[in-house]
């Protein structure tokens, strides 16, 4: 275990290496401290990158600099510039299923309960603040009582995620999120044929989203909300990976949020002109043809 730790840490390393956001700086000075950074990465494998330590423990960062033998400042330097090298690979890892990746998705989901044609499973969770917002921090409170950021994920058979939607604030309802979203917005390109998400309640019925029955009314229903749950558990564990592994995040800087562009967007809405209630009728349609197709 600790070997594959290593080898992870050390392939890490080499890709922040050669990410074009260290090659690109003018300022000198901040190259040689990335360049420091990694060489104390790579003399300290066993307790691996600074980045992760900052990300994936508890840590206080006064404990990672004492560690290291570094200052505050050049810890956040290092964890911005690994951040926007990660994000440099984004269109890369996360991308909608097409092709063969389509057909093996569906043939995932498939195996996990029967479900035919399922896309993608979606689901929401917050991502809790260490502090208050500067900005509306009421905002930020969500209903268990905590500052928050949500975030909208959906992941394929395999629990990969294959789209997101991050950077709402806490007290917004995931409806609203999942209305003024990517996936939303641009439904008929990313749905086609048969194709549909699987999720919970909070998310309006439709022919590309199937949720469960609010209130079964016979054995048929019951059945099906159990295996539609059963598909459904890789995005809840897709999250509660991610949920273990997320420290509280700083938000005194709110410059860089994107919630308040994110406010109109409903005006924007444009999902083919097709309103609530014709989605639901076509969705409940869709439901039960599914529901015929399984039992």
């Amino acid at each position: 275990m600790a070997y594959q730790q290593n080898i992870e840490n050390l392939l890490l390393t080499l890709f922040i290496k050669s990410s074009q956001v260290f090659e690109d700086s003018d300022d000198d000075e901040d190259i040689l401290v990335i360049w420091n950074l990694v060489f104390i990465m790579l003399l300290n494998l066993k307790h691996g990158a600074i980045f992760l330590r900052r990300v994936g423990s508890k840590n206080e960062i006064f404990g990672i600099c004492s560690r290291y033998d570094i200052l505050e400042g050049t810890v956040y330097l290092c964890c911005k510039r690994v951040m926007i090298a990660i994000l440099s690979l984004k269109n890369e890892l996360v991308k909608w299923p097409t092709g063969e990746l389509k057909r093996m998705v569906h043939l995932g989901f498939n195996n996990i309960g029967g479900f035919n044609n399922v896309i993608g499973a979606i689901d929401g969770t917050y991502i809790i603040l260490g502090t208050a917002s500067l900005k509306q921090p009421e905002i930020y409170w969500n209903r268990k009582k905590k500052y928050s950021i949500q975030c909208q994920g959906i992941v394929d058979h395999r629990g990969v995620f294959i789209n997101y939607e991050i950077g709402w604030p806490g007290s917004v309802h995931d409806a609203k999120v999942y209305r003024n979203s990517f996936f939303y917005q641009n439904v008929s390109t990313l749905i086609k044929g048969w194709d549909y998400l699987l999720g919970d309640s909070a998310y309006p019925l439709s022919t590309f989203h199937i949720k469960p029955f609010n209130n079964p009314v016979n054995n048929l229903e019951t059945q099906f909300n159990i295996t539609h749950s059963s598909h459904c558990v890789v995005v809840e564990n897709a999250f509660e990976i991610n949920n273990d592994s997320w420290d509280e995040l700083d938000e005194n800087d709110d410059s860089n949020s994107d919630s308040d562009n994110k406010s109109n967007s409903e005006e924007n809405n444009n999902i083919c002109n097709l309103n609530e209630n014709s989605l639901k009728r076509a969705g409940e349609l869709k439901r039960n043809q599914i529901i015929t197709q399984l039992f």
